[in-house]
């Protein structure tokens, strides 16, 4: 029993089939693929720390660049918006501006049919007052006519 309890505590001790027995040439055999492997494995983990440390680096800088990127961003919405206020502004203006020369416009016309309106009014009223005249006229003349064939009938009467 105290063989067994002695050989737990030295690993060297138990039997391993890929090594010779021989405690000179195991230790040099087996420790050399060992510690290759150990710093193969401390090489890769040192590669892949660095490698993380600088993916996290990059990150932050990127992370960092996204955060410039928005808030330029939005900057630039807020920029538009204030531009969009002004745009609708100058528009709302333009448009009142418009609207008042129409409504110039359109008095300026309605003056000026009105004056010929009233020029129309004014010569056809002296049309009117013509056409009476002539009325009174045709009325005299024919008057006059009469007077005059009654005379001639009244000529022809005594000469006849």
């Amino acid at each position: 029993m105290g063989d067994n309890s002695q050989r737990r505590h030295d690993p060297f001790r138990f039997p391993n089939p890929f090594y010779p027995s021989n405690y000179a040439n195991i230790v040099p055999l087996s420790l050399s693929p060992f510690t290759e492997i150990g710093q193969a494995l401390l090489h890769r983990h040192e590669t892949l720390v660095k490698e993380h440390d600088n993916t996290l680096i990059e990150n932050e800088e990127t992370k960092a660049s996204f955060q410039r990127q928005l808030a330029s961003k939005k900057q630039e919405i807020q920029s538009l918006q204030q531009l969009a206020e002004h745009m609708g502004l100058a528009n709302r203006e333009l448009q009142e501006d418009r609207d008042r020369a129409n409504l110039k416009a359109l008095t300026i016309d309605l003056e000026t049919t009105q004056a010929r309106l009233t020029n129309a009014v004014a010569e056809s009223e002296a049309r009117g007052n013509e056409i009476d005249k002539l009325g009174v006229f045709k009325i005299m003349v024919k008057a006059g006519m009469e007077k005059e064939e009654g005379l001639r009938t009244k000529v022809n009467f005594v000469e006849g």
